[in-house]
This record gives structure tokens, C-alpha cells and sequence, in this order.
């Protein structure tokens, strides 16, 4: 026990179990703990990258200090925070807006098996909800509570933007109705029952009749979701 509780000390160790076999014989398992995401907190000097105040946050919510250069980590998405209670040894944050946006890198997981862009960062600008932005420039506003609710409306966005051959380009969730989209419409129209990863991706936007140029940009209120789609 004393030298499992050891093991248990080290931040990087989420869970750990030995085992004596007699005569001479000492197994070890360690079950470490997986980051998902860097953590940047200007107030606190915390800056991915620095050495010293570089910080990686595991899916369970405890931080772990990262001193060292690990290429592997190299593409975790940022979740930067404006202000931090602390950073507690071995224990979870208590910040339950931090906690939310590691909860969003967790359920992106799927989203990306979906064909959707990977996370480049959650930003933290209040204590009510998360701005995250993908790898297109896609911008997603969450609040920190009723996720399950949330994806389920993203979801049906996403259903209603591609049958009509368009790319979502910003989406508000906070509203449970009359939720606030904003799409691109490209050229050409995708045939019927197409899976995603299968559409053609079109060279470029559709000029706008007005005189815009390189793209027809539509903001817009998706309304009622959920009750009309």
C-alpha cells in the first residue's frame, strides 16, 4: 500500500496497483493519466510553451505540469481561461467552466470521427459559457451546463446547413430555440443520401448576386430546431 500510495503522488499517475509474488517477485501496473489539452491562463503565467509554466490538463481534470518538450502533445487544442482559482496538486480544477470545456474536447472526439474539424482552442470569457473555435475557422458558442442538450442541437444544425449544401460557419447553443447560425453556400449541389466525407468539395463560393466577392455569407436565425426539423 505504501508503495502504491507513492505512485499515487505523481500527477501523471491516475490509478496504480502492486503486487506481491513470492519469493522475489514485485509487479507494478500504472494507469496514467491522458491529457487532452493545454491549458493558458495570462493572469497566472501559465503560457504552453514556456518553460516552467507550461501546463497540459488531463480528461479528468487535473492539471499536469509539462516541462519537457513532448511532440505527441504538440496537437492538443488550447483551452485558455482568463482567470484560475488554482492549480490544486493531483486533484481536478475546481473551475467549473474549465471543467466543461474538457468535458467539450472529450464529446469533439466523436465529432471528428464524423468528418468534423479538429478543436484548435475553447476560450473562457465568462463564467457562463465557452467560445470554441476548430481548425476552419468554425466558431462554436457553448453554455457550460446542459451539454448533452447542446450536441444533440448541433447535430440538427449540422443536418439542416448540409442538405442544403452550405458549411456552418458559426452557431450559437446557448438558446434552447430560434438558435443563431451563420453559413457559407458553395457551388454546386451535393446528390441525395451522399454521406458527408463523400461530398464533393467545390474549388470555391459561390460570387455573391450583389457584388460580393468569393462567397454568399447568410446570417440567419435556424429556427426552432428542434421542433422543425
Amino acid at each position: 500500500e505504501e508503495a502504491r500510495a507513492n505512485l499515487l503522488t505523481h500527477p501523471f499517475v491516475q490509478d496504480a496497483r502492486v503486487d506481491r509474488h513470492l519469493p522475489d517477485r514485485l509487479v507494478v501496473e500504472v494507469e496514467e493519466r491522458t491529457p487532452v489539452a493545454w491549458l493558458s491562463c495570462p493572469a497566472m503565467g501559465i503560457r504552453p510553451g514556456e518553460a516552467g509554466n507550461s501546463w497540459l490538463i488531463a480528461s479528468d481534470g487535473v492539471p499536469l505540469n509539462c516541462d519537457l518538450d513532448v511532440p505527441e502533445h504538440e496537437h492538443l487544442p488550447l483551452i485558455h481561461a482568463w482567470q484560475l482559482s488554482r492549480l490544486p496538486d493531483g486533484e481536478p480544477v475546481e473551475d467549473r467552466t474549465v471543467l466543461a470545456a474538457v468535458d467539450v474536447v472529450g464529446r469533439w472526439e466523436i465529432q471528428e470521427a464524423l468528418g468534423r474539424s479538429p478543436l484548435r482552442e475553447i476560450r473562457i470569457n465568462n463564467s457562463w459559457s465557452l467560445r470554441v473555435i476548430c481548425e476552419d475557422d468554425m466558431e462554436i458558442t457553448f453554455a457550460t451546463r446542459d451539454l448533452d442538450r447542446q450536441f444533440a442541437d448541433l447535430e440538427e444544425v449540422y443536418h439542416v446547413v448540409e442538405q442544403k449544401n452550405e458549411r456552418l460557419q458559426s452557431v450559437n447553443l446557448v438558446m434552447k430555440k430560434n438558435i443563431a447560425a451563420r453559413t457559407i453556400r458553395f457551388e454546386g449541389t451535393a446528390p441525395s443520401g451522399v454521406a458527408d466525407e463523400e461530398m464533393p468539395a467545390p474549388e470555391k463560393p459561390v460570387s455573391d448576386p450583389a457584388g460580393e466577392a468569393a462567397r454568399d455569407i447568410r446570417e440567419r436565425q435556424l429556427q426552432a430546431i428542434l421542433g422543425n426539423s
